[in-house]
């Protein structure tokens, strides 16, 4: 067995770490048995360290929680962030949500979770970029097409950012649209990197502007999405569409995926 420092992190590994999290989220569940008991105390140090390494804002539970409780909890959770709450409202959505759930109603099910840091908010941007792609993925049977004409622009952008052109170029938006097929989602994920839509004016049709500049990475982290989404096989794909969907599927699909592993 490995010597414990090679596996366990610390308050100190932590603080070496240059972070730019806006919201680290602890959990508690399942610790006890294993390699002792997680305390408070432990997980608000653990907290602590995260801020001193440059997080925003640390999401961290006082006790440890049945499993079903804490999986309806951090679906509410992120689905409040998602629709551009801050934390704290996204947590007490997330708390109520439990508490409503007949076989938690108890507070020890929901009521030991606690901010520590800044009252966050995702970004409109990283919010929109998200359901974008979710929406892509929706429609497995075109998605694939679609996701490799916007990586074709997201990737023409970063060429033209990296060589220093200064020269605005554009492009029609029929002619995207003739590209990317019947699927929804594709003019917000192209928004949330920087392209700018324009009304026809003066002669001009409805047109699409490449970004200038690639503010927070935008450009970059898309391109690496959609190259990861590319990599998956149709039958991936297909999953994770259904997983979107219907979120209810997730248990079925990893089981089905163990299930895969097993045999090979």
């Amino acid at each position: 067995m490995p010597a414990l420092s090679e596996f366990l992190l610390s308050a100190a590994d932590i603080l070496d770490l240059q972070l730019s999290a806006k919201l680290v989220v602890l959990s508690a569940y399942g610790s006890y048995g294993r390699s002792g008991k997680i305390n408070a105390e432990g997980l608000i140090g653990l907290a602590r360290a995260f801020l001193a390494a440059g997080a925003q804002c640390v999401l961290v539970p006082l006790w440890s929680v049945p499993e079903l409780a804490t999986k309806i909890f951090m679906r509410s959770l992120y689905e409040g962030l998602l629709r551009g709450l801050k934390v704290s409202s996204a947590m007490s959505e997330a708390m109520q949500k439990v508490q409503e759930t007949k076989q938690f109603t108890h507070p020890s099910n929901w009521a030991g979770f606690m901010i520590i840091g800044s009252d966050i908010k995702i970004s409109n941007k990283s919010t929109m970029f998200g359901n974008a792609l979710a929406d892509l993925v929706t429609t497995p049977g075109k998605c694939r097409e679609s996701m490799r004409v916007l990586l074709h622009l997201i990737e023409k952008s970063l060429q033209r950012i990296n060589r220093g052109h200064k020269n605005p170029m554009y492009t029609t938006k029929q002619s995207i649209i003739k590209k990317v097929g019947p699927v929804i989602g594709w003019q917000e994920l192209l928004k949330s990197v920087g392209f700018r839509f324009e009304e026809p004016a003066s002669g001009m049709p409805p047109s699409v502007f490449f970004p200038m500049s690639d503010a927070g990475d935008r450009l970059l982290q898309a391109s690496t999405s959609l190259q990861a989404l590319l990599g998956l096989s149709s039958t991936s794909t297909m999953a994770l569409s259904k997983l979107l969907v219907h979120p209810d599927a997730a248990d079925e699909i990893i089981q089905m995926v163990n299930s895969f592993y097993l045999w090979i």
